[in-house]
């Protein structure tokens, strides 16, 4: 606990983390009417949300993340399961090669890896859990410390009940793939797609991901530069099209078919495009857009499940009906 503070003290996030730390304490006292959800949405958008009729794209985001319970997305959640159903789905979309996986961190098979690699854990954003390995450097129990903390289950202040099926599976595992690489020698760019009811229309480029200053810049489905991004990122003025950005597109459409939101993750390097993974529930519902009235753009395209115009809660059993 003390090393915890000490580092977030150092990082100037002291307050912030024991605030936090104190809120999931009286959590419980303020779940009627799903008021713990409303104050996280407040601090983190920088609104109070309409969870009983959503109109924001991050407001409904919440609520698909709350009340959709379709249970292929915690299927899908799993990064090993996800690659099995892209390859049956979509064979012409390539995945990034499979080094190992293992059970533990005790399992890794450093002495084998002979590449650079990315290790993962099958479950988990990917931004926390994620390390990058090289054998020539890296730290082999350093390694084993970080991916150690992945598999330890920890509430999530927004979580749900996708997160604790994740969470609590027998089946977690870690995994090292292959790192790709761009004709610039760099990571490639991210071409993260936003498909609505099976229409991909807006997506967004994340660049220079582990520098200082990160881009993300908005672009619509004819690849029209929209000038919007997210806080925490530069806004890039010129990227240039991807030489296949149709075939993106149509890779991203029938990955994403039958779900009413889902988010492509889709790489091209040297001609092949590759898939990086499914976000269905893009930022958790808890990112801030710059320009914010955005926000309100993306929510217009997004329609939420209802029964005679009410909002209804979507099960595996009433997905037929």
């Amino acid at each position: 606990m003390l090393r915890k503070l000490l580092t977030h003290g150092r990082q100037g996030t002291l307050v912030t983390a024991i605030g936090w730390t104190l809120f999931k304490k009286v959590r419980p006292l303020f779940r009627v009417f799903l008021l713990d959800h409303r104050i996280i949405f407040r601090v983190r958008v920088g609104y109070w949300p309409h969870l009983g009729n959503p109109r924001s794209f991050y407001e409904k985001v919440y609520w698909l993340k709350l009340h959709n319970r379709d249970h292929r997305i915690a299927a899908l959640e799993d990064k090993l399961l996800a690659r099995e159903y892209v390859s049956e789905r979509c064979p012409d979309v390539r995945l990034p090669r499979v080094l190992f996986v293992a059970d533990s961190p005790d399992s890794i098979p450093f002495s084998e890896l002979r590449e650079r690699c990315v290790i993962k854990s099958s479950f988990g954003s990917y931004a926390r859990h994620l390390v990058f390995f090289d054998p020539a450097s890296s730290n082999h129990e350093a390694t084993r410390d970080v991916c150690r903390s992945w598999l330890t289950p920890r509430p999530s202040v927004g979580g749900t009940w996708a997160y604790q099926i994740v969470q609590q599976s027998k089946t977690r595992q870690l995994f090292g793939e292959e790192l790709l690489i761009d004709e610039r020698g760099r990571i490639p760019r991210d071409y993260k797609i936003l498909v609505f009811h099976g229409e991909a229309k807006y997506l967004y480029v994340v660049d220079k991901r582990f520098c200082s200053q990160p881009t993300l810049t908005f672009f619509d489905a004819c690849w029209n530069h929209l000038g919007a991004t997210r806080v925490g990122y530069e806004l890039e003025s010129s990227i240039p099209r991807p030489k296949r950005f149709s075939d993106m597109l149509r890779i991203a459409e029938l990955l994403a078919c039958g779900f009413p939101l889902v988010r492509v993750d889709l790489y091209e390097v040297r001609g092949e495009i590759y898939f990086g993974e499914f976000t269905f529930w893009p930022s958790g519902g808890l990112g801030r857009f710059l320009p914010p009235e955005f926000d309100f753009v993306l929510g217009e395209e997004l329609e939420l499940p209802c029964i005679q115009g009410q909002l209804r809660i979507v099960t595996d059993e009433c997905r037929n009906d």
